[in-house]
């Protein structure tokens, strides 16, 4: 079997929904809305280490519909938590008509979760000390929409929702 890393989103509580789905036996990261792009060098240096350590061979970041980053975006929230809100809050308010306009809560977050996947999966490609493990070791790079509550998992086939213009 392929040992795997996930990426979630603590806020997301979507741990224990996966170890059900894929088996426990996989590594975990938590970071908010599932992104690796704030964390500085040294973390990506020692995820690299961790990645060769434990012979990783698929990626997969995961967004899960009833996140409450996400949900706090869509529901303009005055005081956003992290910094990484601020920017998804930036990308959603761009592609407001396109994307979000008279969509249902659900459809909205579930627009917001495949915008922030293709660009978390855009930054491992980009970032160069990650790059470089993934080209070295060959690993795949996946992501997953997830909805814990109707207890959903759709691997995504990333398409290019928005121009690659956006730097975390």
């Amino acid at each position: 079997m392929k040992q795997k890393l996930f990426i979630i989103c603590p806020f997301s509580h979507i741990e224990p929904f996966l170890k059900l789905q894929y088996g426990d036996s996989h590594l975990f990261l938590t970071h908010p809305l599932a992104t690796i792009t704030s964390i500085d060098n040294t973390f990506k240096k020692t995820l690299k280490a961790l990645i060769k350590a434990h012979q990783i061979k698929e990626i997969i970041i995961v967004n899960d519909v009833s996140c409450l980053l996400t949900n706090e975006v869509i529901q303009r929230e005055r005081n956003l938590h992290f910094p990484i809100q601020r920017q998804l809050e930036f990308i959603y308010l761009e592609h407001y008509l396109r994307y979000f306009y008279k969509k249902s809560t659900e459809q909205k977050a579930i627009n917001l979760c495949k915008i922030n996947l293709e660009l978390q999966y855009v930054q491992w490609h980009k970032n160069p000390i990650l790059k470089s493990i993934i080209e070295d070791q060959f690993i795949e790079i996946k992501a997953i929409l997830s909805n814990k509550n109707k207890n959903q998992f759709i691997e995504l086939h990333l398409n290019h929702l928005i121009n690659k213009k956006y730097e975390y």
